[in-house]
């Protein structure tokens, strides 16, 4: 009997220690699966702008501890509407908390990432991302001549890379852009305002833009006169490519 009990714990021991035998693997991290369309996914945090076969514009709003699930974006811009704090997620990278103030503007290419709001204020920003069509050409030749001989968009260019500029633009009542060269580009309005829109050899017309609504642009020379009664407002997203 003694001597069964010393292998029995002998056996005990064995196993308790491993002694060779077999060793289930580390659980493996398990990423989530992106979701295929954001604004469909978030209906209540997204709101779509505008979408054609060139770029789209979303309008998102997270409320404090509210988040978005991950998903895929294109390469964009991020427009910020209020002053928030996000944890930032890009693809399998560890969380980064980012601190942002109403009106900055910078650069993201595209990939999987999910947002979540940190702070104790609603998160409101614009993404104005790029689409798989190919502009038409015109858009991509810096050496137009007509886009040389007038200036381009007024107004200060508050980020520009190789595939997009972005202008922050405002006009009191009464004043002009004066004429100028405008490429491809997503119009959002800052503020409601009444405007005067020349464009090319068409007669003047007469257009008012409530803050949030945005409106695509084809490349071509333009004048844009504030004919109401408070300033004009307005980003302008222009694609170089």
């Amino acid at each position: 009997m003694e001597r069964y009990s010393v292998v029995m714990v002998a056996l005990v021991l064995l196993i308790g220690c491993g002694g060779g035998a077999y060793e289930s693997p580390p659980a493996e991290t398990v990423h989530d699966t992106p979701v295929a369309d954001i604004a469909s996914a978030g209906p209540e945090q997204v709101s779509v702008a505008l979408e054609n076969e060139w770029v789209r514009a979303l309008r998102m709003t997270l409320e404090p501890g509210a988040q978005l699930p991950q998903h895929v974006g294109g390469d964009r811009v991020v427009w910020t509407l209020s002053d928030y704090t996000i944890e930032w997620a890009e693809g399998n990278e560890p969380p980064t908390e980012m601190i942002w103030t109403a009106g900055q503007a910078h650069w993201h290419v595209g990939g999987a990432h999910a947002v979540r709001n940190t702070g104790s204020s609603v998160a409101e920003f614009l993404v104005v991302e790029r689409r798989g069509a190919e502009l038409p050409a015109e858009a991509q030749t810096a050496s137009d001549t007509q886009a040389v001989a007038l200036s381009p968009e007024p107004g200060p260019i508050v980020l520009e890379n190789d595939a997009v500029r972005v202008a922050e633009l405002t006009l009191p009542p009464g004043e002009s852009t004066g004429r100028h060269w405008g490429g491809y580009r997503v119009v959002f309005a800052l503020s409601d305002h009444t405007i005067r829109w020349t464009e090319g050899d068409a007669d003047p017309v007469e257009m008012s833009w409530s803050e949030g609504e945005a409106h695509w642009h084809q490349s071509g020379d333009h004048e844009v006169e504030n004919v109401g009664d408070s300033s004009a407002r307005f980003l302008v997203v222009t694609f170089l490519r």
